[in-house]
Parts: C-alpha cells; sequence; structure tokens
C-alpha cells in the first residue's frame, strides 16, 4: 500500500476521491471505511454527500430566513452543508441572492419607503388631496427604482467578488471552480445586510440627535463640527459597506478553505462521448 504521505500528495485529476477533511486519497478504499489518515467516514466525502443548506434543500421564505440565521450564528456549519451542482446560475443559489439583495435594498430605502406610505401630516380634502395621493405614489415609485438599482448593485459586487473567489481558489491550488465560488459568494452575500441595518441604525442616531439637540444652538455647532450631524450618514454608510465586506470575505475564506480537497460530481463534458 502506498504511503500515507504518497496518497495524500499524488492524485490524477480533480475527480480523484479525496478525503475532504484531510486530503487522503481514498481510491480503491472501502466506502463502508473510515479515512485511514484522519478517521473521517469515507461516504462523507463522496461527491454529493453534502446535505445542502436549509433553502438549497426547499427554497421559500422560510428556509431563507433559516439559512441566514444559521450563516451568522454558525457560519462553519452552513459551509460543510453547501452542495454545488452543475449550473448553480440556475439552482436555489439564485433566489437566495434575490432573497438576500432585497432585504439589503428594503433596509436602505426603509426611512423613506416609510415616509411615503405612512405620512404623519393628514392631507386636506378635495384636489390637495388627491395631489398628495400623487405625491405619494410618485415618492414610492421613486424609491422602488432605488430599490432596484441598489439590488442591481450588491449583485454586481457579489459577482465581481465571486471572480475573486474563483481566482484565490486557483492561486491556493484548491478544488473549486466558477461553480462553487457562486455558491460561497451567494451564501456570503448575507454580509451585505450589515451594510442596510448599519445604515438603518445611523440614520435612527441622525435622527435622534437631531430631536434632542435644539435648532441652531450652540450644541448643534459643536456636534456638526464634531461630523456627528448632517454628515454622519455617508460614515455609516461607508461603515456598513466595510463591516458587510468583512462579514462576505469572512464566509468566503471558510469556502476557500472547505473547497481544498472538494470531491465535485463528475461534469458531463468532462466524459468520453
Amino acid at each position: 500500500m502506498p504511503k500515507p504521505s504518497q496518497r495524500k500528495t499524488e492524485w490524477k485529476d480533480q475527480y480523484t476521491l479525496l478525503c475532504e477533511s484531510c486530503g487522503y486519497i481514498l481510491e480503491d478504499l472501502d466506502k463502508t471505511l473510515p479515512c485511514p489518515e484522519c478517521g473521517k467516514p469515507i461516504t462523507e466525502s463522496l461527491p454529493g454527500s453534502h446535505q445542502g443548506t436549509p433553502f438549497q434543500q426547499h427554497p421559500s421564505s422560510k428556509s431563507a430566513i433559516k439559512t441566514a440565521w444559521m450563516t451568522i450564528h454558525n457560519p462553519k456549519l452552513i459551509i460543510e452543508q453547501m452542495t454545488y451542482d452543475q449550473k448553480p446560475h440556475v439552482t436555489p443559489i439564485s433566489r437566495y441572492l434575490t432573497y438576500t439583495f432585497a432585504i439589503c435594498s428594503i433596509l436602505l430605502i426603509a426611512p423613506g419607503l416609510m415616509h411615503s406610505l405612512f405620512n404623519p401630516t393628514t392631507p386636506p380634502t378635495n384636489q390637495a388631496g388627491f395631489h398628495w395621493i400623487l405625491g405619494a405614489i410618485f415618492g414610492f415609485g421613486v424609491l422602488v427604482i432605488i430599490g432596484l438599482m441598489i439590488w442591481t448593485c450588491f449583485f454586481i459586487l457579489t459577482s465581481i467578488f465571486s471572480v475573486a473567489i474563483t481566482i484565490t481558489m486557483r492561486l491556493l491550488r484548491t478544488r473549486g471552480d466558477i461553480n462553487v465560488a457562486w455558491v460561497i459568494a451567494g451564501h456570503a452575500s448575507l454580509g451585505w445586510a450589515f451594510t442596510g441595518f448599519i445604515w438603518l441604525c445611523g440614520l435612527q442616531i441622525d435622527s435622534l440627535i437631531g430631536y434632542l439637540v435644539p435648532t441652531n444652538s450652540d450644541w448643534e455647532k459643536r456636534i456638526q463640527m464634531g461630523i456627528m450631524i448632517n454628515s454622519v450618514l455617508e460614515p455609516t454608510f461607508l461603515l456598513g459597506l466595510l463591516i458587510g465586506s468583512l462579514v462576505f470575505m469572512y464566509i468566503s475564506a471558510l469556502g476557500i478553505k472547505q473547497s481544498r480537497y472538494l470531491n465535485l460530481p463528475q461534469r458531463e463534458d468532462s466524459t468520453d462521448g
């Protein structure tokens, strides 16, 4: 039998069966046995052995919330559960991206949306009331367009990150590819929700400062000079974007580490005929 060190390093192609924990070559071994190197059951390293995240198993709003919570609570478990098929762009990952980007967009436009739908001022009757309704509808439409633009920006940003994940996996000589990178990036996109949440908190802080500090007072001038009021929103958005990117990169790093000995199903275009 080849030495363990040889079996760990010498594999002929990306479809050679490896232990996904330590990289030990499992070809020609009894699949009911554990890995001779680390003891991980061989059945857990077989292609298609991953059960998939809750959303990958049963795409729905409920499973999206469960997947998001698991991603925050135990990202390593989510990475271990991820499953990869041949065309992830048409799998539940794209739908999961829709959910996460929608959450980000709603969080970012929430204050304006609430103001448009629930304007505290009571409109007068007749013509003025009609104009008020038209203004509310127009404001709501503008916010929806802005939300779609934000959704598009996050999608482009996630696509760029997926390419960066692919390049990183190739540089580190892992067994992941662009499809694996897309699945990882899709789940890591939850990080952008932190951008919207922190932005929303910044808006509330700004409103609270404006409510507590009298207008044109010495305190307002001091706070303005301290970049806390009227200038708090831009730094808050940038801080949220930074934290969201860090969360995204942390989950992506876990995925890249998991992909180093990943056993992918052999694709149709890689077989004879």
